[in-house]
């Protein structure tokens, strides 16, 4: 497991919804150590005249990351209905290196982990000797807005993963393969788009 948060969180940032309301997304620092994890909160405010009204409330939403760093994100608005929250985190084990990513949806009524970790690059060549590395990239592509969404590797893996949603979350149809580690990051394999080789 990564180690949990161990410092406070930085000022947020706001993303409009519906019926004016909105969400404040802000970063955690975590510890110093390579096990020790960052965090995104998300709250919920209702806006009222010139006032926010506090609405919902989700602490250490997402916990995830190296280095105590909180996951970088962006907003979306072409993947699922409501906006969509896409963090990036990674780091580096005994010289493999990959980043994964999460999906979540900004519902007007609470945020929805959508994709809990989508592999978005791996390297070994810290690992491996010059020749002999492996490498790919994957980008979050729309789909059908709130029944699919897909996901482009290129490199040492050409193929496209399509996510069709299920219930509250979508999972892959298809699965392409890579070599990948076996070891070095705590339950992000078991997500993977990715087999080890």
């Amino acid at each position: 497991m990564f180690a949990p948060l161990s410092e406070g969180y930085r000022s947020g940032k706001l993303i409009a919804l519906e019926g004016g309301r909105y969400a404040l997304i802000s970063g955690g620092q975590g510890g110093e150590g390579h096990v020790s994890s960052g965090s995104l909160s998300i709250h919920y405010l209702q806006r009222t005249g010139d006032s926010f009204t506090r609405i919902g409330s989700w602490p250490g939403f997402l916990v995830s990351g190296t280095w105590g760093a909180p996951p970088e994100w962006k907003i979306r608005t072409d993947l699922t209905p409501s906006p969509t929250l896409v963090a990036e985190a990674g780091g580096t084990w005994q010289g493999y290196t990959c980043t994964w990513a999460h999906v979540i949806e900004l519902t007007p009524d609470k945020p929805i982990v959508r994709i809990d970790q989508i592999p978005t690059s791996y390297s070994d060549g810290g690992a491996r000797e010059e020749g002999d590395t492996k490498s790919m990239e994957g980008v979050l592509i729309p789909g059908q807005k709130g029944k699919s969404m897909r996901v482009r590797y290129t490199g040492d893996v050409d193929a496209t993963v399509v996510y069709a949603k299920v219930g509250e979350s979508y999972d892959p149809v298809n699965l392409p393969r890579c070599d990948r580690p076996s070891e070095g990051r705590d339950n992000v394999d078991r997500k993977s788009a990715s087999a080890s080789g």
